[in-house]
């Protein structure tokens, strides 16, 4: 037990390679415990090394098919290795076990998204600010894919949602300029950009500075 909750405590001080001398020493104690796994694999992943993350992802769930996040996480990780499909079939499982988690539809959104399935997207986003109203990713996600869509107008609205819940969020400031650029009104577009590039965001920055006009 000591190993497991110090291997914990190295991880959360940013020391992987100690968290995972202490997780092979309490997997040696107890080779049963699928949290030991999970934890070791999140910390083989800080140090870049996926496949063996996927490993132990892969044996925690083997132990305990009924936990969901090692579903979440290798559903991520097959997501950055390009397995989108393996991805989605992970985040299925992880809303089987736990439908009210509203972060495991955004993950699933963004996976629909890798594959141009926005309106299947949208309505995991939907079903994210459904069971999470104060969601500001969820909100700035589907506006993305209204936008990708045509729907300007929706774009906005979340984008707006977005900005609401979140006020220095500088991508939705410049990815609702550019909709308000889509539909002609170029004032409200140079307010938005004007407000992302004093947030920091660079592509704004950029615009403005090749027209000439301050921020």
């Amino acid at each position: 037990m000591a190993h497991k909750y110090r291997g914990k405590a190295y991880a959360q001080l940013g020391n992987p390679k100690q968290a995972i001398k202490d997780f092979n020493k309490a997997i040696e104690l107890d080779p049963q415990d699928a949290q030991v796994y999970f934890d070791r694999g999140l910390a083989y992943a800080k140090l870049g090394n996926k496949n063996q993350a996927l490993m132990d992802y892969n044996k925690a769930i083997e132990l305990d098919p009924e936990y969901a996040l090692p579903y979440i996480i290798r559903g991520n990780t097959y997501r950055t290795l390009g397995n989108i499909q393996q991805a989605i079939m992970d985040f299925n499982k992880a809303i089987e076990l736990t439908p009210q988690f509203a972060l495991t539809y955004i993950h699933r959104g963004d996976a629909y998204g890798d594959l141009g399935n926005y309106q299947q997207a949208i309505k995991d986003y939907s079903k994210a600010i459904e069971l999470d109203p104060l969601s500001v990713r969820a909100y700035a996600m589907r506006g993305g894919c209204y936008g990708v869509l045509g729907n300007y107008q929706q774009a906005i609205e979340d984008y707006g949602r977005a900005i609401e819940k979140k006020p220095d969020y500088a991508a939705s400031y410049y990815n609702r300029a550019v909709a308000y650029s889509k539909m002609g009104n170029g004032k409200l577009a140079i307010l938005d950009l004007k407000t992302a590039a004093g947030l920091g965001d660079e592509r704004a920055k950029n615009f403005l500075r090749s027209k000439g006009i301050n921020w």
